[in-house]
């Protein structure tokens, strides 16, 4: 298991350039395809509400509700 480190973002006074933007939106868009590639890994068997979100992945509401 790899230990990965995030990156500290200093902001300075001004906007960012289109690059820094650019780059901090591929950075959160990473993030956010890890958290749901563990998410589809994770052992749905022991969090009843685990396994209904991932059976449910179009957010249809619980019968139940």
């Amino acid at each position: 298991m790899q230990a990965s480190t995030n990156q500290i973002i200093s902001f300075v006074p001004g906007p960012l350039t289109a690059a820094e933007r650019e780059r901090h939106r591929l950075d959160r868009l990473l993030e956010l395809r890890a958290t749901i590639e563990a998410l589809r890994t994770e052992q749905t068997s022991r969090d009843p509400l685990l396994a209904w979100v991932m059976e449910n992945p179009d957010g249809a509401q619980p019968q139940n509700a």
